[in-house]
């Protein structure tokens, strides 16, 4: 079985998940000593007594060959992206297929609001025809305009997975607060400081051109690992689950709000809007996710790579991290020395890559 990911588009929910155990960003500070983030993980940032290479076989690292055509391809891809475009709140168009939309909204089964099922007033972005709400949500949007205050009538799936709301009819009270309308970029110099510096630190199309290219080789080393999906440490997978579940729980906290309230906001965009299905979708990736923070390790493995206190004082100053002695004492340093690892990994894929 080959591990695929993805470089530029991919759901949040997945793009959240592909790195968290394994960053190699820096990290939020949404931990506390109530999840040791550590567990599993050696004072040299490998997995404890686990030897990667006994579960991953890896293609050839020295020279990792990527198309121009593929590079061009994602800078396509990103022109046409809605999130690297300039935007204006329309409060006068009215809505239609495919437009993005900020609206409100309280649902209520049989008279009675349940949980998860509001924006709370703070308002969510949805795409029509993209997005995934249940049955046909999003649609009776459609010809209204920002404003305007309607009922939504939907039917929850006989298989939603909450007791109260399967197969039942809801009433979404709905107010459509603005209408995005977009205007395309054009590639220079100046797009690419504005959207990639920031988070990349790409302030050129050349930077660009190289940084789509280093994440192409990560991508194509990655999809060419093999493994059994069924073989690897299932413990690893639990903690990831365990992980994630604890941040949606800090990140609620952080914002005074229960934990299905922050999940509808957070992935409501994705159809999930409680800590169940949240779980559930964790559950079903973790397995891919262990694969991921092994093939780390089996290339770290493969080219003795090594984690210094040195290295991990370059990370923080990288970022710009001065509190080290909290971070460290929220993330426990084997965490963090394994992050940096993963740093060392990406960094001896992109000095590999060759553009074709």
């Amino acid at each position: 079985m080959k591990n695929s990911k993805k470089f530029i588009a991919i759901l949040l929910v997945f793009a959240m998940l592909a790195g968290v155990m394994c960053g190699c960003k820096k990290q939020e500070e949404t931990g506390d000593e109530e999840f040791n983030y550590s567990k599993y993980i050696s004072a040299n940032g490998y997995y404890e007594n686990i030897k990667a290479l006994d579960y991953i076989k890896l293609d050839n690292l020295d020279k990792i060959e990527v198309l121009a055509a593929d590079v061009q391809a994602e800078i396509d891809a990103i022109l046409k992206t809605r999130a690297y475009q300039h935007v204006e709140q329309s409060t006068t168009r009215t809505i239609v297929d495919g437009d993005v939309v900020n609206i409100d909204y309280v649902g209520s089964v049989d008279g009675v609001e349940f949980d998860g099922g509001s924006t709370q007033g703070m308002g969510t972005e949805v795409e029509i025809g993209v997005t995934s709400y249940i049955d046909n949500f999003l649609e009776q949007l459609i010809g209204h305009k920002p404003g305007d205050e309607f009922d939504i009538n939907v039917t929850f799936p006989e298989n939603y997975g909450v007791d109260e709301l399967n197969g039942k009819p809801a009433v979404f009270k709905t107010k459509v607060n603005y209408v995005n309308v977009y205007t395309p970029n054009q590639l220079t110099d100046d797009f690419v400081k504005e959207f990639f510096e920031a988070e990349q630190g790409w302030a050129t199309v050349e930077d660009l051109k190289k940084g789509i290219a280093d994440g192409l080789g990560v991508n194509q080393v990655f999809d060419g690992a093999e493994f059994d999906i069924n073989a690897l440490p299932t413990e690893l997978g639990d903690q990831y689950v365990e992980r994630m579940i604890f941040e949606a729980e800090q990140m609620a906290a952080n914002y005074g709000v229960d934990i299905n309230t922050y999940i509808s906001y957070a992935y409501g965009t994705y159809g999930i809007s409680d800590e169940a299905t949240l779980r559930m979708v964790f559950e079903n990736y973790k397995m891919a996710a262990v694969s991921e923070m092994l093939i780390y390790q089996a290339i770290a493995e493969t080219k003795g790579l090594k984690v210094t206190d040195a290295d991990l004082k370059a990370y923080y100053e990288k970022y710009g991290v001065t509190n080290t002695a909290d971070i460290e004492k929220m993330f426990g340093k084997p965490y963090l020395m394994n992050t940096v690892l993963c740093e060392k990994v990406e960094a001896l894929i992109h000095d590999a890559v060759v553009v074709k």
